[in-house]
């Protein structure tokens, strides 16, 4: 009986789990990055440029995305992630607008409300940047609350 009990027990603990935290998968990484950003920087081979003339709100939802522009209006599309690569990558596919067709290609980080993505400067490029410092593109957004 004892035996019984113990193996049952055994059996069914490892079952219920823990509250203890774990490591994040992939799922609530990209929850990080859903929600809308406002672009603050911009950064062209290795010059920083204030993003005033731009003006532009990011937002990631549910594998899609809305980038609007107050110069290049509204374009949307899906985006996809890559956490198994460091840095992250993330690639955007447009639906709409002079960016429709092809997959764009980034990286990004997430520093707590800081979104950095970095992209080359040749469009539709099938490279993506290795790294910020060697990236052509550094776009610094702001999440908005």
């Amino acid at each position: 009986m004892r035996l019984s009990l113990l193996f049952a027990v055994l059996l069914v603990a490892p079952m219920l789990g823990s509250n203890s935290p774990k490591e994040y998968d992939d799922r609530m990484e990209a929850v990080g990055i859903q929600g809308t950003w406002e672009l603050i920087e911009i950064e062209l081979k290795g010059e920083k440029v204030k993003s005033d003339s731009h003006e532009t709100l990011l937002t990631f939802r549910d594998e899609s995305f809305t980038a609007n522009d107050r110069q290049l209006g509204i374009h949307r599309g899906s985006y996809r992630i890559y956490f198994t690569r460091k840095p992250y990558h993330l690639d955007l596919s447009y639906v709409d607008g002079d960016t429709k067709g092809p997959t764009h290609k980034f990286i990004f980080q997430i520093d707590g409300e800081t979104l950095r993505i970095a992209e080359t400067d040749v469009p539709n490029d099938e490279r993506r940047p290795q790294g910020f410092n060697g990236a052509v593109e550094v776009f610094t957004y702001k999440r908005v609350k």
